[in-house]
């Protein structure tokens, strides 16, 4: 009798994560912000809050304030943001 239940809760397990999962999916997708971050059609583009930064292979670009991201600091011409001040 034992092992019934044990045999039937180890083959019910993996479908009730299936349904968990799918069900955490589509409530997070439901839920998702329209300002949510978002590639073009090219993947040239990431738009963020209506804001587009542009990827030209190097360096992502954000053409409007005209700073560079570099994988690890903002630059502004010859300066870099250290989170708190621009430095040189």
């Amino acid at each position: 009798m034992l092992k019934q239940r044990f045999s039937r809760i180890r083959k019910a397990l993996p479908i009730l994560l299936t349904l968990f999962f799918l069900a955490t999916l589509t409530v997070s997708s439901a839920s998702a912000s329209p300002n949510d971050p978002k590639w073009d059609a090219h993947g040239q583009y990431w738009s963020i809050d209506g804001h587009q930064m542009r990827y030209d292979g190097h360096y992502w670009w954000d053409d409007i304030h005209d700073f560079k991201w570099d994988g690890q600091h903002w630059w502004k011409a010859n300066q870099w943001w250290d989170g708190h001040n621009w430095k040189y």
